[in-house]
């Protein structure tokens, strides 16, 4: 399930092609569809966690360390880096990047909260 104009992400290394994923209620409805909690059991379900980033992948470093580099495409939605998750005061959050003032920012979004169309999760390539 590929999101935006493409069919196929943004091409960055050359190599690498990404996929912005949407669940399909996400992609159905524009706002407010699903929890993280469920868009989680999704992902695992599916068998799509594994391929989902971290803030530690080398594209993802490669992006916050060189903004220019950003694909255009993803600058108008939150990037979700499902592997990025951790547990702040008993509430669990994933790394999300934005584009904000010319630069990649990472914020954080609770699982509990609301996933819409404009937030994907970044998947890397199938092997």
């Amino acid at each position: 399930m590929v999101m935006g104009s493409g069919e196929s992400g943004a091409k960055t290394s050359g190599k690498r092609i990404f996929e912005l994923y949407l669940h399909p209620d996400q992609k159905e409805y524009d706002w407010v569809v699903i929890k993280g909690f469920e868009l989680d059991k999704h992902l695992r379900g599916a068998g799509l966690y594994e391929r989902t980033l971290s803030l530690k992948d080398k594209e993802v470093k490669r992006w916050l360390g060189h903004p220019e580099t950003y694909p255009e495409e993803y600058k108008d939605k939150a990037i979700y880096l499902w592997k990025s998750q951790q547990d702040v005061g008993g509430y669990r959050e994933v790394a999300c990047l934005i584009w904000y003032d010319e630069r990649v920012v990472v914020i954080s979004r609770w699982l509990d909260y609301y996933w819409s169309g404009d937030s994907p999760v970044l998947l890397a390539p199938e092997e």
